[in-house]
């Protein structure tokens, strides 16, 4: 017997896709699900999209179960990491760790001069002939993000104690919280962004917060209140245009 976990209706997925309604709009939007319900399903009008399409046939009424919904999930996110590999890499198979550093900074919140200093440390720390990221390890690095509760909790027992976590012990405590391996040359180059001041010590809660807002790609909202005028518009600009 199959759980209605694991079978998405087409009209179920419809409702998840719609944008939370304003207030004065919610009456009327629940009277006309009223209706809807109360009509033939044939004659409720859905606007088939391509997504619809694909996931639920030409008619909108196939099932789709857990196994090929989690398989197109996949999917999908493997190829938005490629397509943004490819925007770093610039043509090229790799990433440099110039570059590399501009993609785990490209969603963070934070200062341009805290965003220059990261920049500037990668570029003092690294030469031109140095090896970059490659596909490979980029999709390891997401598959990281992914699980990053789990590590984010591994590495707080080492902070804790005030222990530094070095290379190896970075390493193990990803393997161990998220069953996925980072190649060593990746965390090196995670290690010239965010270790301070040279000493092979990560700075666990830059690390984090910068890794929490690489995550959620800069949906978060922040808490800082909004300025008005010519000079809060110049700075964004300024700050945008010295990211690329």
């Amino acid at each position: 017997m199959i759980t209605l976990f694991e079978r998405v209706i087409n009209k179920q997925f419809t409702r998840t896709r719609r944008f939370q309604p304003e207030a004065d709009e919610r009456q009327q939007l629940q009277a006309k699900a009223v209706e809807e319900q109360q009509l033939p399903e044939n004659e409720i009008d859905v606007q088939d999209t391509t997504i619809l399409i694909h996931l639920f046939g030409p008619k909108g009424n196939n099932s789709l179960g857990f196994d090929q919904f989690q398989l197109f999930y996949n999917n999908l996110q493997r190829e938005l990491m490629e397509i943004e590999f490819h925007e770093f890499s610039r043509g090229k198979s790799e990433i440099s760790p110039m570059n590399f550093a501009r993609l785990v900074l490209r969603y963070s919140i934070i200062h341009q001069d805290d965003y220059t200093t990261y920049i500037n440390r990668v570029q003092e720390r690294s030469s031109p002939t140095d090896n970059g990221i490659n596909l490979e390890q980029f999709e390891e690095f997401s598959l990281f993000l992914n699980n990053l509760a789990e590590f984010t909790v591994a590495v707080r027992l080492y902070t804790a104690a005030d222990m530094p976590v070095s290379h190896s012990e970075f390493i193990r405590a990803v393997k161990c919280s998220t069953g996925h391996e980072l190649d060593p040359h990746l965390v090196d180059i995670l290690y010239r962004i965010f270790d301070a001041n040279g000493d092979g010590r990560l700075s666990y809660s830059e690390f984090i917060a910068v890794m929490n807002d690489r995550l959620h790609r800069g949906f978060k909202s922040n808490s800082k209140m909004t300025s008005f005028g010519w000079k809060p518009f110049r700075d964004c600009v300024i700050s945008e245009l010295a990211r690329f």
